[in-house]
């Protein structure tokens, strides 16, 4: 018969014994031995592996037999004689550049109007009846089939979860079940937040998303890109930033990516086409939505010129919900009633909402239906201060907050959301978006309502800047949300004088911009040179630097050279770094010491003194480096050296009495002598004369 392959080799029991006494001394036997039809006897991997070695060697099979599709050759190698589904662009390796790509772009107007106006400026765009048979999808229908693929009952299978699809996905056309589709980005979809009715934020987007797909595409055929013209966006007063970017598609490059702009019909014939099969179960698609083009035309106006602007806002930003925390209901009611105040107005249903919950009712209105209602007059208004706290209340999220969070981590930071000197969570590894999301409104939104929308955007906006501009990052270990907004606050407060606009009324597109410059200009691989030209004082940029927790190169390492040398540890404030067993545990560049050294400074809630503390270690470690036969048995006390410094500094000024803040307000290289001098004084036990101090450059 067959040779068989068994499962395991043991010793009879008549043998046992034998075998004990003397081991290796009894022959072993197959678990096919006594039973040759029972076939958990068998290894039955190694005896299918065993049949098909022999059909191999007797010729009688092919290797493509056992592999009919090609999978043991690259991707680009395949072959593809039905053309059907998308491939990797052949004579492209893995781990090559991608060959420079064209962005096939597309232009959707919502109405016929819409695209009579834009035609006025030169722009030709479809409407989504012009592009039938075609079909216009939003993203979230296309994930609707996708979750229908692979789903499958007899097996448990339940299909693709309901993850969006991104913009590489949304760049392909698809065939299912005879119809084709077209689906535009996720940034052109009706969201509940409030970041996509700010047309400069959605500018700059389109202009990222482009810049993405011509540097990451790597299938066969070209990227199809379409961009949503609204009607509803008009009235933005960032409107004409968008028209100026859709007058640039024409030029045939823009944000250095190259472009075709056309009708989709004309196209098609070079773009990227899948199919999508589902599978026999359903053989009909789920319920379907796709773009349909708006009829519901009004009169009033004929070209963008004539649209009537948004009006300026005329309120001040009042802490309605601080003034009123313990007014009674009934007085509260009267006063939404009777207020002409829109901010005021959803900071006074934010107390009822918090009292009495979202089914309380204001006259014959429900409060949750009311507060929507009033969200969607600030979104009229573009009154962002009164949409992001009635947002916030609303508990609405941004979409696929999840990977930029993400990013943030897989870049080697760790990410952090909470209140300053309350509460906070920190993420080491990808959470799950209902793990963020809890950690928001869990840590945040009871402290600051519309700290807990604006620490949504600045993961948004950290996670997209990281992603192409780490460097900015560079020094920061942790991203703290709160001190990232603190340090705004105050950059802004440095920068715009004249400007008492708080933060959350500002628009999305400003936020961000004073995110990026306050990175880029407090960034430590600044050179001397280039900081003359900076807006920022010393001062100041030690202030931001400070929220930030930015330090200098091989920072953290130098600490554990520190500890190495200062057998009683290190003090911070009430809480000490001990030398033993901190040096035995952790490695001088591990990074869960850098976490354990960065965990220290949440003591100090003042940005000035965080950066003070980054100093008087940095120099410290300086000292020891050049000095390495010091050893010191007494524990370090940084706020102690900290207040020898303003000793020395008083002692030199012939003042009587020194502020900590006066201390702050010095130049750099003059903190740095009198830290200096203070750290020799301590470690040698004697004064240095001013002479003699010790400058650190």
């Amino acid at each position: 018969g067959d040779p068989m392959v068994a499962k395991m080799f043991y010793v009879p029991k008549t043998s046992v014994r034998d075998e004990k006494t003397a081991p290796n001394s009894q022959i072993r036997r197959p678990s096919v031995w006594e039973n040759v039809d029972m076939s958990d006897n068998l290894f039955l991997w190694s005896q299918s592996m065993y049949i098909i070695s022999n059909l191999l060697t007797d010729n009688l099979i092919q290797p493509w037999d056992l592999d009919p599709i090609r999978r043991y050759l690259p991707s680009y190698q395949r072959p593809r004689p039905t053309s059907r589904y998308s491939a990797f662009m052949r004579n492209i390796h893995r781990g090559s550049a991608p060959m420079e790509q064209v962005v096939q772009v597309v232009l959707i107007a919502e109405s016929t109007r819409l695209q009579a106006m834009l035609a006025n400026y030169g722009i030709q765009t479809q409407t989504p009846t012009e592009v039938e048979p075609v079909q216009v999808w939003p993203p979230g229908e296309l994930v609707k089939v996708y979750k229908s693929m692979g789903k499958c009952r007899k097996l448990g299978l339940k299909g693709r979860p309901e993850r969006p699809v991104g913009s590489l996905g949304t760049s392909k056309i698809y065939r299912i079940f005879g119809r084709t589709i077209l689906c535009y980005p996720i940034i052109f979809s009706g969201s509940d937040f409030y970041l996509s009715h700010d047309m400069a934020l959605l500018t700059s987007d389109i202009r990222s998303e482009l810049q993405f797909i011509g540097r990451s595409w790597r299938l066969a055929g070209r990227p199809t890109f379409c961009i949503l013209i609204a009607e509803d966006k008009m009235r933005d007063p960032q409107f004409n930033v968008f028209l100026n970017l859709l007058s640039e598609l024409k030029h045939g490059v823009y944000g250095g990516v190259k472009v075709r702009l056309g009708r989709l019909q004309n196209l098609l014939s070079s773009a990227c086409i899948e199919h999508l099969d589902v599978v026999q179960e359903e053989p009909e698609l789920p319920e379907i939505q796709p773009l349909k083009e708006n009829k519901n035309l009004y009169a009033g106006y004929q070209s963008l010129t004539d649209i009537p602007r948004i009006l300026e806002i005329d309120e001040a930003c009042h802490d309605f919900a601080t003034e009123y925390k313990f007014t009674p209901n009934h007085e509260i009611v009267q006063l939404v009633l009777s207020m002409k105040h829109l901010y005021g107005q959803i900071q006074l249903c934010g107390i009822l909402l918090s009292r009495e919950g979202p089914d309380f009712r204001v006259e014959d209105q429900k409060l949750i239906d009311r507060l929507e209602s009033l969200r969607q007059d600030a979104v009229r208004r573009r009154y962002w201060a009164a949409l992001r706290y009635s947002s916030s209340l609303l508990r609405r999220t941004v979409n696929s907050l999840t990977p930029y969070a993400t990013a943030i981590i897989v870049n080697g930071k760790s990410l952090t959301v909470g209140t300053i000197g309350v509460d906070l969570e920190l993420f080491h590894s990808p959470m799950t978006p209902k793990e963020i999301n809890n950690a928001i409104f869990n840590k945040v939104f009871p402290h600051s309502v519309t700290g807990a929308v604006l620490q949504q955007e600045l993961i948004l906006y950290c996670g997209q800047m990281i992603a192409t501009n780490p460097e900015l990052f560079k020094g920061i270990l942790v991203l703290r949300m709160g001190w990232i907004l603190r340090a705004i606050e105050l950059y802004k407060k440095f920068v715009e004088k004249s400007d008492d606009n708080p933060l959350e009324n500002l628009p999305p597109s400003r936020l961000r911009n004073l995110l990026f410059t306050m990175l880029k200009e407090t960034s430590i691989d600044i050179d001397a040179e280039n900081r003359e030209d900076k807006r920022l004082s010393d001062h100041e940029i030690k202030q931001v630097n400070g929220c930030l927790l930015r330090v200098p190169e091989h920072f953290y390492s130098s600490i554990w050279q520190i500890l190495s040398k200062c057998v009683g540890g290190i003090r911070f404030g009430s809480d000490k770094l001990p030398q033993l067993p901190t040096i035995r545990l952790h490695e001088p560049f591990e990074l869960s010491f850098y976490h354990l050294v960065e965990s220290k400074f949440s003591h100090y809630q003042y940005s000035c003194q965080r950066h003070l503390v980054i100093r008087v270690l940095t120099i410290l470690a300086i000292v020891l480096k050049r000095n390495p036969e010091i050893q010191y048995k007494a524990e370090i006390n940084v706020e102690g050296l900290i207040k020898d410094a303003i000793d020395l500094m008083a002692k030199d000024t012939a003042q009587k009495k020194t502020s900590l803040e006066d201390f702050y307000r010095l130049s750099c290289r003059t903190s740095d002598s009198y830290i200096g001098r203070a750290i020799v004084n301590s470690l040698l036990g004697g004064e240095i004369d001013h002479e003699d101090s010790c400058q650190i450059q």
